[in-house]
């Protein structure tokens, strides 16, 4: 999954603005049925300047420019938290195997472990009395680590 990137958006809204002006611009100079001087507006009339409308578009713009990576922002901080959050239900349940079977449990071999999630990705490293597991969220770039028994969960480098 890509990201839309601040760049990307900031090139995009600008473009949409730029067609909303022209479009803007067609519709209040563009029939040739009018003369082509402007027409001055009674002050009976009713509606928005074209000025007015490009200041919103502007500010609306600006608000999305700064709102939309945030947005990406705290997705990407979810996905990571999701998968901590696995990382450690993984780690009871090899510590429940441990207490069953004396050993720790392989990628694969614990039921419990591979129920945790359809979105997260679990290997397993293990020897009979230690384990190493790592844990990624499919929409995140980040793994994490644990080393145990009795480690703490880490983001790898």
């Amino acid at each position: 999954m890509t990201y839309l990137q601040s760049d990307d958006f900031m090139i995009w809204s600008f473009s949409i603005m730029i067609g909303v002006v022209l479009v803007l611009w067609i519709l209040k100079f563009g029939s040739r049925s009018k003369p082509k001087k402007m027409i001055k507006i009674r002050s009976d009339e009713k509606g928005f300047t074209l000025i007015e409308l490009i200041i919103v578009i502007a500010i609306i713009g600006t608000l999305a420019a700064i709102a939309i990576p945030q947005f990406a922002y705290y997705r990407v901080r979810a996905f990571d938290t999701d998968a901590m959050s696995a990382l450690h239900t993984a780690v009871l349940a090899q510590e429940a195997y441990y207490t069953d079977y004396q050993t720790y449990a392989s990628t694969g071999s614990c039921q419990e472990i591979n129920d945790i999630s359809s979105d997260i990705t679990i290997v397993i490293t293990h020897s009979i009395d230690q384990y190493h597991m790592f844990a990624k969220h499919d929409n995140s770039l980040h793994w994490f680590e644990v080393h145990g028994p009795g480690g703490t969960i880490e983001a790898t480098p």
